[in-house]
């Protein structure tokens, strides 16, 4: 569906309808990974409109408010990626290793990260693998991570899935990263279920 008719026939609210725009866009080689960008920048053009006629009034106060969000919000972000590449990373040959097949047997690991089973994340023209997905006794991935991916669908959204495993959770007292392999497993699953299940 093209961008314009998705705007045309789209009844959500106005985020929505962005992050949709973003994730179309994103399709297209040149902007491959770059959605979270591309959602920033159609924000920017929606507001840009509203943002002229209030600087007719009162320039600086507004302006100065503006700058303040756009660094609030870039900054939350940069904390975030750091976080998540402060993690460390397997390359896909590694992964393949990891999986107890040959390093140069790819294409288990694509298939596994199509299917939302491992996460991988956009690198350069290709994808990094956070390691502590993979147990090194079964050569396996954890069957929590293996769920809890599926559950949150870590194909369509691998930084918001990252960002999730990565982040202290209240319920958990914990980084559900830091819970891996534990005893904790099923709470694990229990948590990110809980998350896309829909309230009621």
């Amino acid at each position: 569906m093209s961008p314009t008719r998705l705007a045309v026939n789209w009844t959500g609210n106005e985020t929505e309808l962005l992050d949709a725009a973003a994730s179309i866009a994103a399709r297209h080689r040149a902007l491959k990974g770059q959605e979270v960008r591309l959602q920033g920048f159609l924000r920017l053009l929606t507001i840009r409109g509203d943002l002229a006629k209030k600087l007719g009034g009162e320039p600086l106060d507004v302006l100065d408010g503006f700058e303040r969000t756009v660094a609030a919000g870039a900054y939350l972000q940069g904390e975030a990626i750091r976080t998540i590449w402060a993690e460390p990373m397997l390359k896909a040959k590694d992964t393949a290793v990891a999986l107890g097949v040959r390093a140069t047997n790819r294409e288990k690991v694509r298939r596994l990260r199509q299917r939302s089973a491992i996460l991988g994340l956009p690198h350069g023209n290709g994808f990094l693998y956070p390691a502590f997905q993979f147990d090194s006794l079964t050569r396996d991935v954890f069957p929590e991570v293996r769920l809890v991916n599926k559950q949150l669908v870590a194909v369509d959204d691998p930084w918001g899935v990252a960002s999730w495993w990565m982040s202290r959770h209240s319920r958990l007292g914990a980084r559900p990263v830091d819970l891996v392999g534990t005893d904790r497993g099923n709470t694990l699953v229990a948590i990110a279920r809980a998350a896309v299940e829909p309230l009621g």
